[in-house]
């Protein structure tokens, strides 16, 4: 997940069509594929938070996102706040 952010990536990796997958993927998950490689992205992005001290800009890095301000906007429009809130409401807790 840290290298492929494409739904034709996966396909190509499967050999099958970029179309094939999302249908596949979709009737069986109801979710297609670009929203699962979404959430599992945001779900490694929240271990990092939870288990570094890594700096946002470092863990879009991981993430192989290399714009700080597209993975939060991803991270905020996902999750509802942004990285940052997020590693402090764990710290709260």
């Amino acid at each position: 997940i840290n290298t492929q952010h494409q739904v034709s990536g996966y396909a190509s990796m499967l050999n099958i069509s970029t179309n094939h997958l999302n249908k596949t993927i979709k009737l069986i998950t109801l979710k297609p594929p670009s929203v699962w490689i979404r959430e599992s992205l945001i779900n490694e992005a929240k271990v990092l938070l939870f288990q570094t001290d890594l700096s946002i800009q470092e863990i879009a890095s991981e993430l192989g996102i290399d714009d700080q301000s597209y993975f939060t906007r991803l991270f905020k429009k996902q999750e509802g706040l942004t990285p940052i809130a997020y590693r402090k409401m764990i710290d709260l807790s």
